[in-house]
């Protein structure tokens, strides 16, 4: 685990050493530099495997390829034994040393024979080639930029702020798109110029030319199965998923929120490490919140995990920090508690194990029920005036319209208003579904600045179940993974995600969608799998989607510090933030996600484009 960085075209240590130390906290155990007149690599190393020998950058026998690479490949045992009998020489026990020999004996198809997370960079000296190749989920990052003729490429985009000529711009053009999503979707990112290398592909650049390639598709074709079948190869695939993640020469532990997904993967490596098995929890102590500290005590003390846990206060004084490590403006408030909770882990392990990814593979967020509904009872829907939805929707009840529209109440009036934009016409496509979990809907977004154009959505049908887990794959996991992998590395921690093991995702896409969502039950097929792990009790705990405290806090100094920073706002108008904040009273969590939103691009903004990319600036707000 590491960053990796590099250019071709030119020559210049200087500049190779400013862009590798930057991502000194992504591997403050090593850093490594090869050079030479057509091309520089530099690596900072977090030592995971062969904590001696395993130096960076390596190359093969004759020293014709070079590699830096971020990540870890789990299956690197049987790969290196595969190669050796083919008569490859290794002079270290580092996974990273496969790649070299791999690619020398199998040319780019190599990758199709790795199992792990990965952004590999390769200089083919012979060829004159840069290759620089992402993971089939997009677990790790990687960035690039073009220029006269030369590429530069980093784990991080700040890195390739560090040349003169790379000019701070934001892309415009985008913004409405972050206003939409609250991220940018991959291969753009809000930097103008800097793109990133899409997740399972290969970019090839030689000659100044670029060529990307695609390495992996997931296809979800349905193949009919037994419920019992269903559950046996599941069970198979989840355990060997979280076996493989557990090679390391580090210490290792597990962040249990309390949830279903880190729950399973915390019984599983209870079974095999025994009480060896560390695990961290994060809680809030907040009046009239509820989070989940005390089921992840319940699940630790029942597993009997060597547990501990930390309260977050006031995240106030972390968010120019947060925003430097995102490098992007990724508005997801999630990233704070992470980010606290990987810091104190790093005290006691250097790998954990967390359970992002299990959402969107099995089935688990409250909008794909939603849709499922709505499209259950769409002819009916259709036929309904949007007046009397609107107004239906106002007098249910708000515990009953819970069951079906999470946290109906504290959404208020503006949710109940895009929930009933939402059902008038529904017709379960890409962009019905957009309208129901879009941070702002283009009309919202026009009203903050006219000028911005409303990104086009493709009005392609779904399916079923996996036309949704299939966009939410391709969009809101990247950005997911993204911002995990910031606030770990920020603490030099490495966080592997066993449910994106891409056997396992490809075992699910195939099964029925209805072991996914059955009726109104959400991951079901995981459910089934962990009953003999976790018990009865465990399970039937309610998962609370919201767990970060995003209201509360803005209730406190981080509002106050949103209604200054975007008050000041260079983008957005006036009279529609102070709405916004009027609005925020009545539709509290509606409006923070927004105003979060807002609070996060401008930040971003003072940080990177105003004022570059020293960490230890201060920003004024």
């Amino acid at each position: 685990m590491c960053g990796i960085t590099g250019f071709v075209g030119f020559e210049d240590r200087k500049l190779l050493r400013k862009m590798t130390e930057v991502l000194n906290y992504r591997g403050p155990d090593d850093t490594g530099y090869y050079s030479d007149k057509h091309c520089s690599l530099g690596m900072k190393r977090l030592s995971i495997l062969d904590l001696k020998k395993g130096i960076y950058p390596i190359a093969n026998e004759n020293r014709s390829i070079f590699t830096v690479y971020n990540g870890e490949i789990y299956n690197f045992k049987s790969i290196r034994t595969e190669l050796q009998q083919k008569g490859h020489r290794f002079n270290t026990d580092c996974d990273g040393e496969v790649i070299v020999h791999a690619y020398e004996q199998w040319g780019l198809s190599f990758v199709s024979k790795l199992n792990g997370m990965f952004a590999i960079a390769i200089w083919d000296t012979k060829k004159r080639q840069l290759i620089l190749i992402r993971d089939r989920l997009g677990i790790k990052p990687l960035y690039y930029t073009i220029d006269n003729g030369q590429i530069f490429f980093s784990s991080e985009a700040k890195s390739l702020l560090l040349r003169k000529e790379q000019a701070r711009e934001i892309n415009t053009t985008l913004i409405s798109t972050y206003l939409q999503y609250r991220y940018v979707p991959e291969p753009e990112t809000l930097f103008k110029g800097i793109k990133k290398v899409p997740k399972s592909s290969i970019m090839i650049y030689g000659d100044g030319k670029v060529i990307i390639k695609q390495y992996w598709k997931l296809k979800y074709d349905e193949q009919s199965i037994s419920e019992p079948d269903a559950c046996k190869k599941i069970n198979e695939e989840v355990t060997s998923a979280i076996e493989k993640r557990l090679i390391s020469d580090v210490p290792l532990g597990i962040f249990l929120s309390g949830g279903l997904d880190s729950n399973l993967i915390a019984a599983t490596v209870a079974k095999i490490k025994g009480s060896d098995t560390k695990t961290f929890s994060l809680g809030y102590n907040l009046p009239n919140f509820s989070d989940e500290l005390s089921l992840a005590t319940q699940v630790a003390q029942q597993l009997g995990t060597d547990h501990r846990e930390i309260i977050m206060k006031d995240p106030s004084k972390l968010l120019n920090q947060i925003i430097w490590h995102l490098d992007e403006p990724i508005a997801d408030p999630s990233a704070i508690p992470q980010y606290l909770l990987s810091k104190e882990a790093k005290k006691h392990v250097t790998v954990a194990l967390v359970g992002h990814g299990a959402d969107e593979v099995f089935g688990g967020y409250e909008q794909y029920r939603f849709m499922l509904l709505a499209n259950k009872y769409r002819s009916i829907l259709n036929r309904i005036p949007k007046k009397v939805i609107g107004q239906t929707l106002n007098v249910i009840p708000k515990d009953l319209l819970n069951k079906f529209f999470p946290y109906a109440k504290q959404f208020g009036p503006s949710g109940i208003q895009r929930a009933t934009d939402f059902l008038t016409h529904f017709n379960f496509t890409e962009k019905d579904y957009l309208k129901l979990v879009s941070i702002f809907t283009p009309v919202e977004a026009k009203r903050l600045n006219p000028t911005y154009v409303t990104p086009k959505t493709k009005d392609a049908t779904f399916a079923n179940l996996n036309g949704m887990l299939k966009f939410d794959a391709d969009t809101f996991l990247t950005h997911l993974l993204s911002g995990l992998d910031k606030v770990s590395m920020a603490n030099s921690l490495e966080a592997r995600v066993p449910y994106l093991d891409h056997q396992l995702v490809e075992a699910v896409a195939k099964m029925p969608t209805q072991l996914k969502i059955k009726g109104l039950n959400e991951k079901y097929i995981l459910k089934k799998i962990a009953y003999n792990r976790l018990g009865k009790r465990i399970l039937n705990q309610k998962k609370k989607r919201f767990f970060v405290p995003i209201v509360p806090w803005l209730d406190g100094e981080v509002g106050e510090i949103a209604k200054s920073v975007l008050l000041q706002s260079n983008f957005f108008d006036k009279t529609e933030i102070h709405n916004l904040f009027k609005s925020y009273g009545k539709s509290p969590l509606y409006c923070a996600r927004q105003i979060w939103t807002l609070l996060t691009l401008e930040l971003w903004n003072k940080q990177f484009i105003e004022q570059g990319v020293d960490k230890n600036k201060k920003i004024r707000i």
